[in-house]
């Protein structure tokens, strides 16, 4: 089975709307941090990995095993995890939880950027973006800095799934590759 991040999608909003029926929104960012829970599980433990993907192994038990890794008690959770392993889709929660996190952000009207920059970032030059991104976007901004030398100058955002290239070396590489494909005329 080829597992895709529409199927996923559709296993979290069916969860959502189980969670909206049954009044336990709240408890969003718990459901979020259990899925985290099993992904870090699976991770960093390879025979768990192998364990959960087996053919071999009954559904209840690799249902039980993910549920207590989750170390989370629900039984909305836990019938939402075995829906998962009775199609052999466990592997779905890897895109459900960054599913969930997106609608929990726009829940709370938040969004995440990285700035990245050849050199560190000032507080007021931090602020100023996030004051930006806030007035283009309508949402308090997670800002996230990160340094890379490599850039020369300038800097590379990510906000959400976008990308801006405003360095010297995305400069340099896209003369690069226009260079490369006119073969210099």
């Amino acid at each position: 089975m080829k597992l895709s991040y529409s199927l996923a999608t559709r296993y979290t909003d069916a969860f959502l709307e189980i969670l909206q029926k049954n009044d336990k929104m709240s408890n969003l960012e718990n459901y979020i941090e259990a899925i985290q829970n099993i992904i870090d599980k699976i991770n960093s433990d390879s025979v768990f990995h192998d364990m959960i993907n087996s053919p071999l192994l009954p559904k209840d038990y690799i249902t039980k095993k993910i549920y207590e890794s989750s170390k989370i008690e629900d039984t909305l959770f836990e019938k939402f995890i075995n829906s998962l392993v009775l199609k052999s889709r466990q592997e779905l929660l890897f895109f459900i939880v960054k599913i969930l996190n997106n609608y929990n952000l726009e829940l709370k009207k938040l969004i995440k950027a990285e700035i990245i920059t050849a050199k560190p970032i000032d507080s007021k030059n931090s602020e100023d973006l996030k004051n930006i991104l806030k007035n283009k976007t309508g949402r308090d901004v997670i800002l996230k800095t990160s340094l890379d030398e490599s850039l020369i100058g300038g800097i590379q955002l990510y906000v959400e799934d976008k990308y801006y290239d405003y360095s010297i070396k995305g400069y340099l590489d896209s003369i690069k590759r226009s260079y490369a494909q006119t073969g210099g005329d």
